[in-house]
């Protein structure tokens, strides 16, 4: 949608892959009032892997995945926004582990931000590299840790049923990460595969609108947590609780000390959330407490947060509880 600026250098750069020949192309115009489809259409004569569909009303972004998916006939996923581009051997290494780990469903690289557009990796002089963490099942209830650019077996759909949930215009790719993460292992590969472009006037989706990304968010951690603290063991869960106590008896400052470090002694690499914010450490460990009914403890964590910084959801957790004891 909107992305004619984008479209020819995104076509180049995926008809450039190492493993082309194995490779179909499906494009979604989700009704783009620009001229995207006659410069596909000058590919699409001379490759018949691109396969091109436009809808005349504009879908969310996650209701075209699920169009694009339901047409694929390849063994594996990958969605390839408009704006972001590849390393020319990307696809042959993430298809590769795949294929040589079948109990793994999804896999993940690392990316190089920019926000010079239309350039390669090789290209780019404005760039930081985005060395994400290994997959971590807790580490995602707070935010997608996997990237623009991850790759999964298509059976994620076709025999497990797992499609993106529609509803969602922002993190769709964060909720469906952690439905798979409950059926298949998810692999982070530390290599750096693919650019992330951040437009400098704040275009890209998730950043048009803060609050609708923020809400998502919410949405998505409110109700994966419950679930997942739900099916914790008694030993687990103990196990969870002592180790969160411990990190909010280590002072703020350290934390904050922490974050900086890591910010200015390696300004050339974006290291996205190595650790917990403070705000998801103190919420956490307020919904595993709550889980034990121990809801004094609850208040007097709450409360010492909010002394330290405003927080919408540990008031919204505060207020709950207040709510309920009246």
């Amino acid at each position: 949608y909107k992305a004619q600026k984008f479209i020819k250098k995104k076509i180049d750069d995926l008809l450039r892959q190492s493993i082309i020949d194995q490779t179909e192309i499906i494009i979604i115009d989700s009704g783009s009032p620009e001229n995207e489809k006659e410069i596909i259409s000058l590919y699409s004569r001379l490759y018949p892997q691109i396969k091109y569909t436009r809808t005349e009303e504009r879908e969310t972004l996650y209701a075209a995945w699920n169009r694009a998916i339901r047409t694929a006939k390849g063994q594996f996923i990958t969605n390839s926004n408009a704006d972001d581009l590849l390393r020319k051997d990307a696809l042959e290494i993430l298809s590769g582990y795949l294929l040589r780990n079948p109990g793994t469903g999804m896999v993940y690289a690392d990316q190089i931000l920019t926000s010079e557009p239309n350039k390669s990796v090789d290209e780019l002089t404005d760039k930081k590299l985005i060395r994400f963490p290994d997959f971590n099942y807790v580490y995602m209830l707070e935010r997608c840790i996997i990237g623009s650019q991850p790759m999964w077996r298509a059976d994620i759909h076709f025999d497990q049923n797992i499609w993106f949930d529609e509803s969602f215009e922002v993190s769709g790719d964060h909720e469906f990460e952690l439905r798979v993460a409950g059926v298949y292992q998810i692999t982070h590969i530390s290599e750096t595969l693919g650019t992330f472009y951040k437009a400098a006037d704040k275009s890209n989706k998730e950043t048009e609108n803060l609050a609708r990304t923020a809400a998502e968010v919410n949405r998505i951690t409110n109700s994966f947590t419950d679930h997942y603290l739900s099916r914790l063991s008694v030993p687990g869960m103990q196990n969870l609780l002592n180790a969160y106590i411990r990190y909010l008896r280590t002072p703020a400052i350290l934390y904050i000390a922490a974050e900086l470090s890591v910010r200015y002694l390696t300004p050339n690499i974006y290291k996205k959330y190595l650790f917990h914010s403070v705000e998801f450490t103190y919420w956490f460990t307020c919904k595993i407490l709550l889980s034990y009914k121990r809801e004094k403890e609850v208040i007097k964590y709450c409360k010492k947060y909010l002394r330290y910084k405003k927080s919408e959801k540990i008031e919204l957790l505060l207020k709950g509880l207040y709510n309920e004891q009246r």
